[in-house]
């Protein structure tokens, strides 16, 4: 299906790999770095071709053409938090669609 799942290949970085919450050690980016090669020639064996857009994400046509998504979940929650909500179609850059987060109200200012 040409999908490569980054948030399976984190789950098996080994906990050394991390440098903290956010960031990778210089061997823990090494580590990625090969698990996403496999990964890419694995997808390449099987006959598939690499999407950038996730397969929920696609239309008809193989492209994206929603008007907004709705964005949830993480593994990282403080991200997560942030990262949650609606996100509107924005524009177009390369052939790809650009998707802003529709400004919340905080306390009466924009977030």
């Amino acid at each position: 299906d040409g999908v490569i799942d980054c948030d399976e290949l984190l789950e098996r970085l080994r906990p050394e790999s991390w440098e903290n919450e956010w960031h990778l050690t210089e061997t823990g980016y090494m580590q990625i770095g090969d698990l996403l090669a496999e990964a890419l020639v694995a997808c390449l064996r099987q006959g598939g071709t690499p999407s950038p857009i996730p397969r929920e994400w696609q239309g008809e046509n193989g492209n994206s053409d929603a008007s907004s998504l709705q964005v949830s979940g993480g593994h990282i929650p403080t991200l997560s938090d942030k990262l949650t909500g609606t996100y509107k179609l924005a524009g177009h850059r390369h052939g790809r669609p650009i998707y802003k987060k529709a400004s919340a109200k905080h306390d009466g200012e924009d977030t």
